[in-house]
């Protein structure tokens, strides 16, 4: 009924819409994605490891680190292929450095069970077509041709919602996406990062906040839809909380706590499906 109403009122609204969003646009602070590796190899247990393949003769590793694609894991230890796509949320935008951040929570995570190889592809402000277009790209192409993953989540959907894209194309274009890593990884898990409720940040002002609210809700809705079409695929069981600590400087992007919770929740799914429960 809300998200109805929302499109009835759309063409009315649309002015003052579009005049909130650029007047936000010019006073959110713009913070920076998280400095750090982009890559690594991180073995079983050495949660402290993390490094970036480019760089590898440049730095000073931990004995425990492997240099090299082609070294072998001690016998009797899986290695666990982990891709993170997406954002700025998967960039690490609101945190410092990329151990505060998503992938460094959840390639410490892993490495309680598995040695960890792992990429990050983000950047801020993408949407789902731009990151179709990136995955083309020479630079991301490079990361893929390394191998398959077992493993991919998704951030993708806030700068979607926050543009004119209709929910319908939104939706097509997170089909090809699937379906692109599907045939490059066939056997791979892909989680998905539900959209935040936009509707609760204090940072948009009404009417935008409600309408952005109803356009994540509907998003989410038609999103699980998709999702439960496609095998391997799943919604991550994610509700971060929105209080004043739990988000960045901006109001808008998370804090290092909540980066941590949502490693834990994927972590947790991703484990769980390999049949090892919460220690």
């Amino acid at each position: 009924m809300q998200q109805a109403l929302a499109k009835l009122l759309l063409p009315v609204l649309a002015p003052m819409l579009m005049v909130q969003a650029l007047w936000l646009k010019r006073i959110m602070p713009r913070l920076p994605e998280a400095k750090g590796p982009r890559e690594g190899l991180i073995d079983k247990g050495d949660q402290e490891a993390s490094i970036e393949g480019a760089n590898l003769a440049d730095l000073s590793m931990p004995t425990s680190v492997c240099t090299s694609p082609s070294d072998l894991p001690p016998s009797g230890v899986t290695t666990i292929n982990l891709l993170i796509l997406g954002d700025s949320a998967a960039a690490g935008v609101g945190v410092g450095s990329q151990q505060q951040a998503l992938s460094g929570y959840l390639t410490a995570r892993l490495s309680e069970h598995y040695r960890v190889r792992w990429t990050l592809l983000a950047r801020s402000g993408l949407t789902t077509n731009n990151t179709l277009t990136h995955l083309s790209g020479e630079s991301w192409q490079a990361s893929l041709r390394q191998g398959q993953y077992d493993v991919v989540l998704l951030s993708l959907g806030v700068n979607d919602v926050l543009s004119p894209l209709s929910v319908t194309r939104w939706l097509s274009a997170t089909e090809r996406l699937l379906s692109q890593l599907r045939q490059h990884s066939p056997k791979a898990q892909l989680l998905l990062t539900p959209v935040p409720p936009l509707g609760a940040f204090l940072a948009f002002p009404q009417p935008l906040r409600w309408f952005v609210g109803q356009r994540s809700d509907e998003f989410n809705r038609r999103l699980q839809q998709v999702i439960d079409a496609q095998a391997g695929c799943q919604l991550l069981s994610l509700q971060l909380p929105l209080s004043a600590d739990s988000l960045a400087l901006d109001g808008f992007h998370p804090s290092e706590s909540s980066y941590r919770l949502w490693a834990e929740v994927a972590a947790q799914q991703m484990l769980a499906r390999r049949g090892i429960n919460r220690d």
